[in-house]
Protein backbone atom coordinates (compact mmCIF):
# COMPACT_ATOMS: atom_id res chain seq x y z
CA UNK A 1 0.00 0.00 0.00
CA UNK A 2 2.69 2.58 1.06
CA UNK A 3 4.34 1.77 -2.62
CA UNK A 4 1.41 2.84 -4.46
CA UNK A 5 1.14 5.53 -2.39
CA UNK A 6 4.29 6.95 -2.78
CA UNK A 7 4.00 6.77 -6.75
CA UNK A 8 0.84 8.00 -6.99
CA UNK A 9 2.20 10.97 -4.65
CA UNK A 10 4.84 11.11 -7.30
CA UNK A 11 3.56 11.16 -10.18
CA UNK A 12 0.84 14.03 -8.91
CA UNK A 13 3.86 16.07 -7.92
CA UNK A 14 5.52 15.75 -11.03
CA UNK A 15 2.48 17.31 -12.79
CA UNK A 16 0.58 19.75 -10.62
CA UNK A 17 2.18 23.21 -11.95
CA UNK A 18 1.57 22.19 -15.42
CA UNK A 19 -2.35 20.59 -14.64
CA UNK A 20 -3.15 22.73 -11.58
CA UNK A 21 -0.39 25.79 -11.36
CA UNK A 22 -1.27 28.92 -11.84
CA UNK A 23 -0.72 28.55 -16.16
CA UNK A 24 -1.60 25.05 -16.01
CA UNK A 25 -4.55 23.53 -18.13
CA UNK A 26 -7.36 23.61 -15.14
CA UNK A 27 -5.69 25.78 -12.41
CA UNK A 28 -6.82 24.98 -8.69
CA UNK A 29 -7.45 28.60 -7.39
CA UNK A 30 -10.67 28.89 -10.08
CA UNK A 31 -12.13 26.17 -8.02
CA UNK A 32 -10.66 27.16 -4.30
CA UNK A 33 -11.63 30.90 -4.49
CA UNK A 34 -12.49 33.16 -1.23
CA UNK A 35 -13.50 35.91 -3.18
CA UNK A 36 -17.65 34.55 -3.43
CA UNK A 37 -18.41 35.25 -0.19
CA UNK A 38 -18.96 33.37 2.92
CA UNK A 39 -21.98 31.66 2.06
CA UNK A 40 -20.77 30.80 -1.23
CA UNK A 41 -17.15 29.23 0.34
CA UNK A 42 -19.08 27.29 2.90
CA UNK A 43 -21.20 25.74 0.01
CA UNK A 44 -18.31 24.98 -1.98
CA UNK A 45 -16.21 23.60 0.70
CA UNK A 46 -19.40 20.86 1.67
CA UNK A 47 -19.57 19.82 -2.22
CA UNK A 48 -16.23 19.46 -2.33
CA UNK A 49 -14.01 18.34 0.69
CA UNK A 50 -10.16 19.09 0.54
CA UNK A 51 -7.65 20.53 2.89
CA UNK A 52 -6.77 23.14 0.33
CA UNK A 53 -9.87 25.31 1.91
CA UNK A 54 -7.11 25.85 4.38
CA UNK A 55 -4.53 27.30 1.75
CA UNK A 56 -5.86 30.78 2.22
CA UNK A 57 -6.15 30.85 5.77
CA UNK A 58 -2.74 29.93 6.02
CA UNK A 59 -2.01 32.75 4.06
CA UNK A 60 -0.38 29.58 1.57
CA UNK A 61 -1.07 30.03 -2.56
CA UNK A 62 -3.41 27.09 -3.43
CA UNK A 63 -0.91 25.54 -6.11
CA UNK A 64 1.78 25.69 -3.35
CA UNK A 65 -0.81 24.19 -0.69
CA UNK A 66 -1.01 21.47 -3.50
CA UNK A 67 2.76 20.54 -3.75
CA UNK A 68 2.92 20.58 0.37
CA UNK A 69 0.59 17.92 0.46
CA UNK A 70 1.70 16.12 -2.68
CA UNK A 71 5.01 16.59 -0.44
CA UNK A 72 3.81 15.00 2.64
CA UNK A 73 2.22 12.66 1.12
CA UNK A 74 5.35 11.16 -0.10
CA UNK A 75 7.40 11.18 2.91
CA UNK A 76 4.98 9.60 5.17
CA UNK A 77 4.43 6.68 1.80
CA UNK A 78 8.50 6.45 2.00
CA UNK A 79 8.36 6.28 5.62
CA UNK A 80 5.93 3.55 5.77
CA UNK A 81 7.65 1.71 3.06
CA UNK A 82 10.36 2.06 4.62
CA UNK A 83 9.98 1.59 8.75
CA UNK A 84 7.55 -0.87 9.77
CA UNK A 85 6.10 1.06 12.51
CA UNK A 86 5.00 3.82 10.48
CA UNK A 87 2.40 1.01 9.23
CA UNK A 88 -0.62 2.03 10.95
CA UNK A 89 -4.08 2.86 10.73
CA UNK A 90 -3.04 7.12 11.16
CA UNK A 91 -0.81 7.06 9.05
CA UNK A 92 -2.66 5.66 6.34
CA UNK A 93 -5.86 7.42 7.28
CA UNK A 94 -3.31 10.65 6.83
CA UNK A 95 -2.64 8.98 3.17
CA UNK A 96 -6.12 8.52 2.57
CA UNK A 97 -6.97 12.17 3.58
CA UNK A 98 -4.24 13.80 1.46
CA UNK A 99 -4.93 11.90 -1.47
CA UNK A 100 -8.22 12.68 -1.47
CA UNK A 101 -7.67 16.21 -1.08
CA UNK A 102 -6.07 16.07 -4.23
CA UNK A 103 -8.51 14.04 -5.71
CA UNK A 104 -11.29 16.67 -5.18
CA UNK A 105 -9.57 18.88 -6.96
CA UNK A 106 -7.91 16.84 -9.68
CA UNK A 107 -11.31 16.78 -11.68
CA UNK A 108 -10.87 15.20 -15.39
CA UNK A 109 -7.07 14.43 -14.76
CA UNK A 110 -7.81 12.70 -11.56
CA UNK A 111 -10.99 10.88 -12.57
CA UNK A 112 -9.71 7.81 -14.32
CA UNK A 113 -6.45 7.60 -12.83
CA UNK A 114 -6.79 4.40 -11.22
Amino acid sequence: MSVIYLSAFSSLYVQLPGLYGDNGILPARAIISLEDGAEVVKKKAEEIPTLLWLAPTLGIDVPLMMDLIALLGIIISFGSMVWGRMRDMANFTLLWMLYFSLFQIGQTFLWFQW
